[in-house]
């Protein structure tokens, strides 16, 4: 059986391409759903971008104001530093005299006794001292305590220049003050001074 089709090919035509118009909004719509749902996630994290950023905003206010509180504090440590920093250098020079005599007391010899001491960073150091024995020690054996004294002193730090300017045997009741007819009366005792400069050194 022969079917003859006997509308215009131009009908003919339009009618053929009327079949892909469902297709094409198919098409059509889900790119419209596409590119709206793409609007929407920008339009979404555009929001939690600015939530974060009003949220970094009012963090630094608060820190600033923080900062601000505290800085009345750092311009108190400055100036706490300031004044050290001036302590320091007026104290540099100085030399710490308890520590010394301390020291000095260590050093010297088990046989020496100090008759007069005096210490000074201007005048420097004067020690006049006895060596003495009431069992007979001989007049060598006190210049010896003397000749350790001298050289302890030297090792000292803040001590120097130690010399022995006097240096005298006497009897050892001018040390004790015994009657001339004691039996120690006439033991030898050294009698003896030292001087030295003291001067600031490290660990001083």
């Amino acid at each position: 059986m022969i079917r003859i089709n006997l509308l215009p090919p131009e009908i003919i035509e339009k009618r053929k391409w009327e079949r892909y118009y469902p297709l094409v909004f198919i098409v059509a719509g889900i790119l419209i759903a596409i590119v709206v749902a793409a609007w929407a996630i920008l339009q979404f994290t555009a929001a939690n971008k600015r939530s974060e950023l009003q949220a970094i905003q009012e963090t630094s206010a608060q820190l600033q104001q923080q900062a601000d509180s505290l800085a009345v504090f750092e311009l108190s440590k400055g100036e706490l530093a300031r004044r050290q920093a001036a302590a320091d250098s007026a104290l540099a020079g100085r030399i710490d005299m308890g520590r010394l005599a301390e020291e000095i007391s260590l050093v010297l010899p088990e046989a020496v006794w100090i008759n007069s001491y005096s210490c000074t960073q201007k005048e420097g150091l004067a020690i006049v001292a006895n060596a003495p024995s009431p069992f007979g020690m001989q007049a060598d054996q006190g210049y010896k305590a003397a000749a350790m004294t001298v050289v302890r002193l030297g090792s000292l730090g803040a001590v120097s220049d130690v010399w022995l300017s006097d240096a005298t045997a006497q009897n050892f009741s001018s040390f004790q003050g015994l009657p001339s007819g004691s039996v120690n009366a006439s033991a030898a005792i050294l009698l003896f001074a030292v001087s030295a400069d003291v001067t600031s050194t490290a660990g001083w």
